[in-house]
């Protein structure tokens, strides 16, 4: 009914979800209840020492036990660009067990249900760690924005057929890239010998933003491409993939698509060809390296991949002396390893992703620091014969403060944990 009145527009109610690590699924001894695909048990899998995501003698482990903080390389925080392992408290010192996230239109009733969760009877036995503290931004349309003041979650997997019919009429329509998607793509069985239940994966990110860097740097970036006037927005979408307003960079080159920004395109079929040859040949409407080209290269091949996720912006300009602002990122699926990691862990970080017959396209230069040549961007909007100018190392615009990998298990779970 929640769910119903949220897409109806109106009031949901007041949401609340516990999510629990592999270290609480442990200690309420349903470790071995969370799924794999493979059907093995996750106590079978050793647990790695503090900084590698290695069992002992190089022992494959599951990436969920492994936790995130031990992933930390693996993911991009810390390398040679970032040595120091950048968490806050309590995430790099401390074994989180829970999350549990409150959501509601007034943040009154955020608090009282917190409260409520802490004073509840067996609540006593429970450590509070800490909490984050989000708050939607919109823009003049009453798009949800992120702090860097771009459009965010356009691009999201849909699952119910009145969302997708929703898309086709109002969201530019789906003859491109179709936005259906299986439940599987999020929900994972859980066995059950009496009934049929499902439960979820879930991948919590702190992403601190440097908005008066990354302002600074476009500005800088639109400088050194010689672009002026209503064009020097362009610098900003070549590292996004859309402009501020949401318009795809791969459709125009300017912002001021209709309202709301399409999603229907991809990057190898979407007409006119650019001049001077195909743009899934040479990146010069949407560089190879944009972000949203990184995490979704919209190939069919690639779909399996796709996270269904949710960022929620903290803190607000202007900003009091040591208040950081940023984004609380969440992601839903059905396997941390497959989908999570696919996407941080290789694509994002991997320069030659997603042309590999291309010697370089770069990193994602918004969310991780570049430790090569840099980057290089097209001087004309899909004219490849205006050649490209090279930009090494762009300053790193977002720093992950902590996170963990957690499982959200059905709700039978935990009236049974009521009940003992």
């Amino acid at each position: 009914e929640e769910a119903k009145a949220f897409r109806e527009g109106r009031p949901g109610g007041t949401f609340c979800s516990l999510l629990l690590s592999a270290a609480g699924c442990d200690a309420l001894g349903w470790l071995d209840r969370v799924p794999r695909s493979d059907g093995k048990r996750l106590s079978e899998f050793p647990r790695p020492p503090m900084g590698s995501d290695r069992g002992p003698d190089g022992v494959e482990t599951d990436r969920f036990c492994v936790g995130m903080r031990r992933m930390a390389a693996a993911l991009g925080d810390t390398g040679e660009a970032r040595p120091k392992l950048p968490w806050e408290s309590p995430y790099a010192e401390t074994c989180i067990h829970a999350m549990l996230i409150v959501a509601a239109d007034r943040q009154d009733e955020v608090e009282r249900q917190c409260q409520r969760a802490l004073t509840r009877p067996g609540a006593d036995g429970l450590r509070w760690l800490g909490s984050e503290h989000g708050r939607r931004r919109t823009n003049a349309d009453g798009l949800d924005v992120e702090p860097f003041g771009y459009v965010d979650g356009l691009s999201q997997p849909k699952f119910y057929a009145q969302d997708v019919a929703a898309e086709r009429a109002t969201g530019g329509g789906t003859r491109v890239w179709d936005p259906a998607f299986p439940l599987s793509q999020v929900l994972v069985r859980t066995e059950e010998p009496t009934r049929e239940t499902y439960g979820s994966f879930c991948v919590f990110r702190k992403l601190e933003q440097d908005v008066p860097g990354f302002d600074s740097s476009m500005r800088a970036l639109a400088d050194q491409l010689g672009l002026e006037a209503t064009d020097r927005e362009r610098a900003g979408a070549m590292i996004v993939g859309r402009f501020p307003d949401g318009t795809p960079l791969q459709l125009q080159s300017k912002p001021g698509m209709a309202h709301p920004p399409t999603n229907d395109f991809d990057y190898h079929s979407t007409p006119p060809a650019p001049v001077g040859g195909s743009d899934e040949g040479d990146g010069t409407r949407c560089p190879f390296h944009a972000h949203i080209r990184k995490a979704n290269p919209r190939r069919e091949t690639q779909r399996g991949a796709v996270l269904a996720r949710r960022g929620m912006p903290y803190g607000a300009a202007p900003l009091a002396q040591g208040e950081t602002e940023g984004l609380l990122f969440l992601a839903y699926m059905a396997s941390v390893e497959h989908q999570f990691l696919e996407l941080q862990g290789n694509w994002m970080q991997d320069p030659a992703f997603p042309r590999r017959t291309l010697e370089f396209t770069g990193s994602d230069p918004l969310l991780l620091p570049e430790t090569n040549r840099g980057h290089e961007f097209p001087l004309a909007w899909g004219n490849a014969s205006k050649g490209r100018v090279s930009i090494p190392r762009l300053q790193s615009f977002v720093t992950p403060r902590g996170g963990e990998y957690f499982f959200v298990p059905p709700r039978h779970w935990l009236l049974e944990a009521r009940e003992r």
